[in-house]
């Protein structure tokens, strides 16, 4: 009597792919997103102190809010990705030593 092991082994992996696909989907695509948008806010956020006068502050977070808006807008709501925006430049700030404004 032989015990054919295929079946269940097919079966075994169909469900470790199908958690491990659970898991990427669930985690690792969001954290991956997050990071992206993090780092391009971090990047928008240096260029628009360059672009912009002194005093342009709305100016300077309406130019950041709408390039992430245009790539992330689909995935994020608009209170996030202001979030993430402040965040940025928070840091920004802190990197330079200066005090942020209001």
């Amino acid at each position: 009597m032989e015990i054919d092991l295929t079946q269940l082994i097919i079966a075994i992996l169909g469900i470790i792919f199908t958690v491990i696909s659970a898991m990427i989907t669930k985690y690792i695509i969001p954290w991956l997103r997050d990071r992206g948008l993090d780092k391009l806010a971090e990047k928008l956020v240096a260029l628009a102190w360059s672009l912009f006068e002194d005093g342009q502050g709305k100016e300077k977070f309406e130019y950041v809010l709408d390039k992430l808006i245009v790539k992330y807008g689909k995935w994020y709501d608009v209170d996030t990705v202001k979030a993430v925006i402040q965040a940025a430049y928070v840091d920004f700030c802190a990197k330079r030593g200066v005090e942020p404004s209001r």
